[in-house]
This record gives C-alpha cells, sequence and structure tokens, in this order.
C-alpha cells in the first residue's frame, strides 16, 4: 500500500513538472493607470529612488526593512538595496537607462526569497488631461518559477502589487504641484 502511495506521488510530482515545462521561459506582468498629473511629475517620484518609499506597495511589507541608498538616487546608475523580511526579501535596483519624463528602466535583482534578475520598465505618456504611467516587469522563468506558476496566478500577483503602487502614485502626483523637482 505504501509503495503504491509513493509511486501515486512520484506520478503526480512528474505529471506537475512535464507540466510546468510547458509554460513559456519569459514572463511579462504590466499594469497601467492614468493620472491627473503632468508627465514630469510622476516621472519625478519613480526617477528619485529616494522617493519610492512614499509610493512602493513594496514598503508596506517590512516596516523594519534595512535600506541602503547608492552614492546617487536619482537618474542612471542610481541604486537602491534592501534586506528585509520573508515578504520583503533581499534585493537591489539600479536605474539603467532615463528617457526625460517620458521612460525609466531598471535593473532588478532579488537575492531572497529567490534569486531572479528581471527588468523593469516605467513608461509615462502625456495625454491631453495628464498622463498614463506603465509599470512592466520582465524576465526568464526557471523550472522553479514555473512549477509555482502552476500554483499562483503571478500576473494577478504582481499585477495587484502594481495595481497598487500606482493608484500610490496617482494619489500623490494629483496632490503635487508640477514643481516636485
Amino acid at each position: 500500500m505504501v509503495m503504491k502511495v509513493l509511486i501515486g506521488l512520484l506520478v503526480l510530482v512528474v505529471g506537475i513538472i512535464a507540466f510546468a515545462s510547458t509554460k513559456p521561459d519569459t514572463f511579462r506582468y504590466s499594469r497601467s493607470l492614468e493620472m491627473n498629473a503632468e508627465p514630469q511629475v510622476p516621472f519625478a517620484l519613480i526617477e528619485d529612488l529616494a522617493s519610492w518609499p512614499k509610493w512602493s506597495p513594496y514598503e508596506k511589507l517590512d516596516p523594519q526593512m534595512k535600506r541602503t541608498m547608492g552614492a546617487i538616487s536619482r537618474g542612471k546608475g542610481a541604486t537602491f538595496e534592501w534586506d528585509g523580511n520573508s515578504q520583503a526579501g533581499a534585493g537591489r535596483m539600479e536605474i539603467t537607462n532615463v528617457v526625460e519624463t517620458s521612460r525609466i528602466d531598471l535593473a532588478l535583482e532579488m537575492l531572497k526569497p529567490m534569486a531572479a534578475k528581471n527588468q523593469v520598465e516605467f513608461l509615462i505618456e502625456k495625454l491631453p488631461n495628464g498622463s498614463r504611467v506603465t509599470w512592466t516587469m520582465n524576465g526568464t522563468s526557471n523550472l522553479f518559477g514555473k512549477v509555482f506558476g502552476v500554483f499562483v496566478d503571478c500576473d494577478k500577483m504582481v499585477g495587484g502589487q502594481f495595481e497598487e503602487g500606482l493608484a500610490n502614485l496617482k494619489k500623490i502626483a494629483e496632490s503635487s504641484t508640477p514643481a516636485i523637482r
């Protein structure tokens, strides 16, 4: 009887791994939100990593998180490192590209709870009554990530965090003056 249960579990595990291995090798999560603020306002809040605690949904995961700002906090080359609890994890961000008031690219390296290197992009588009901010993250999916994705809707999870962050950003941007910088 025990042998049949073990064989059944082995077949189940192999089946889950086989199914997961058919999942795409890359992922892309993206959310957008319109704001009644000129593009330079949300741009300034995103480009300055020291401003992220004001709006980032990840800040509330661990209020005791250790934060280390690099030598510069804004623009290309700005870095931010954190080390927090199991929810916040640990990692590093670096701004890799900036197109004034319209685009900010970051390299995101997660160290824990699991290692990953992803690309993050913020696009800010001018609209007749303000701007649209799009927050996107993409990267590669290893086998562990694919298996995790069988059980957890990662687009919904990460997308929900992006939606929360964009809503926070909108609230601050709409209550700020255009002269944030």
